[in-house]
């Protein structure tokens, strides 16, 4: 299966922060090629439209972006979203991975980002994953289990063997949505050293 686009939403359990504040966070991240291996090309700011995509930092072969809850993520829940849209290469496991690790990488630069200290903080046993190859994979049990195994192996690898629920959103409106929790104690930093 040739899966293309794949987003990760990682939840935020502390947001205490304004949408445009992240503006010249996410330039100086374009300035200073904050995500390796990431070709960043710019920001675009959708923080008035309801339910929209929030602040995005757009890169060459997919975007980043903090939400706070829009319904296209099939998560009414803050958090940032990595989506790649173009170049995944490897198995679907490896593209998860991949997906997965730039989400991270991103959760990560803002917890240690100065000038949001203290306003934002991920759970990191908890996320969400969407596959919107809608030509393979529709928002059905089926497509359900043909990711699964793929979508077990990576949270096995990182999570070190911990026991995963995996709950498809039946009411999403966009690809195959599912909802993942971990039963893991592993703090961001844990987990983002796994990933790199």
């Amino acid at each position: 299966m040739d899966l293309q686009h794949t987003t990760i939403k990682l939840f935020a359990e502390r947001a205490d922060f304004e949408l445009h504040e992240l503006i010249p966070i996410f330039h100086r991240w374009i300035q200073t090629n904050a995500i390796a291996d990431v070709l960043l090309v710019d920001v675009a700011d959708y923080a008035h439209v309801p339910e929209g995509p929030g602040v995005m930092l757009i890169a060459h072969e997919g975007h980043f972006s903090f939400d706070v809850g829009a319904v296209r993520t099939g998560n009414a829940q803050p958090g940032v979203v990595y989506a790649n849209k173009r170049k995944a290469i490897g198995s679907s496991a490896d593209r998860i991975r991949r997906a997965l690790a730039l989400a991270v990488r991103a959760a990560s630069l803002l917890e240690n980002e100065k000038a949001l200290e203290g306003k934002v903080r991920f759970t990191p046993n908890q996320l969400l994953i969407r596959f919107d190859d809608y030509l393979h994979l529709a928002n059905n049990d089926a497509s359900l289990d043909q990711v699964r195994s793929d979508v077990e192996q990576v949270l096995t690898d990182i999570y070190q063997g911990a026991q995963a629920n995996l709950t498809r959103d039946t009411n999403s409106k966009t690809g195959l949505t599912v909802d993942v929790n971990v039963d893991s104690n592993l703090t961001l930093s844990e987990i983002a050293a796994k990933l790199t």
